[in-house]
Formats: C-alpha cells, sequence, structure tokens
C-alpha cells in the first residue's frame, strides 16, 4: 500500500514537500518515507515521475531492510494515483476557499483563530495554494 500526502514543512506555511510513505505488510507502524521537493521538478512530468521514484524506492527499501514483499513498480503506480487523488481533494476544497475565509472573518474570534485566519487569507491574497490541513481547518472553524 502506498499513500502520498502533502504537508507545509516550514513555520511560513510556504514551502510544501510531497511525503510519499509506503507502509509495511507485516510489522504495524512501519513506513519508508521520501520527501519530494516540488519546487525541484522541472514540470509537471518530472515531478509525476519524481513521485513514482519515490515509491518505487521506499518498496525496495522495505524489501531489502525488513523481508516485506512489495513491488516497487506496484508502489510507484499507486503513489502516482494516490497524488492524483490527492491533488484532486485539495482543488476541491480550495475551490470555495475565500468566501468561506470571509464568512469566518466577519464572525467575533479568539485572537489565536484570528491570526490563524489572518495567515490563511494572506496566503490566499498573494496566490499562494493553502494546505489541506488549512482548508479543513476553515470549515471547521466556520461550521461552529
Amino acid at each position: 500500500m502506498s499513500d502520498v500526502t502533502i504537508t507545509a514543512t516550514r513555520a511560513d506555511n510556504q514551502k510544501y514537500v510531497i511525503q510519499v510513505a509506503v507502509y509495511s505488510n507485516r510489522k504495524a507502524g512501519l513506513k519508508a518515507t521520501v520527501d519530494v521537493d516540488p519546487g525541484k521538478a522541472q514540470n509537471n512530468d518530472h515531478l509525476i515521475k519524481l513521485i513514482a521514484a519515490a515509491g518505487g524506492a521506499c518498496a525496495e527499501y522495505l524489501c531489502e531492510h525488513h523481508k516485506e514483499n512489495h513491488e516497487p513498480s506496484e508502489c510507484a503506480r499507486a503513489a502516482v494515483n494516490d497524488f492524483a487523488r490527492e491533488m484532486a481533494l485539495m482543488a476541491e476544497l480550495k475551490r470555495d476557499l475565500p468566501e468561506r475565509v470571509k464568512a469566518l472573518a466577519a464572525l467575533p474570534l479568539d485572537i489565536s483563530v484570528r491570526a490563524k485566519l489572518d495567515r490563511i487569507a494572506w496566503t490566499l491574497g498573494h496566490g499562494e495554494s493553502p494546505t489541506r490541513t488549512e482548508s479543513t481547518w476553515v470549515t471547521a472553524h466556520l461550521a461552529t
């Protein structure tokens, strides 16, 4: 099984890393991970190849060091498919995010909530994409 997650890596939340993780079939909690920096990719095709290579490398590591039975090519394919699903989900979450941020900003908020909301609003205002966690956070706070 291969899982691809998107995580923000710096305190300013402006640099993103694609983390490819392949989980063990034999030992609970064991996984091999590789971080892929999308900024180092030359184009989208190159990024897809980097993600596939990371999935295959994780599988090979688990096979060599932990006697797993992962097929590297299957894990590479699964990593690319998971990445495509993750990107579709992020696009869906981001679709009406500016409206949700404005609606949340109109409410009386605690200072820590206001600070995080201001950072997300700044990110959106500067053409950056917020993380999936930030999008979900806005939705959750709007519902309360």
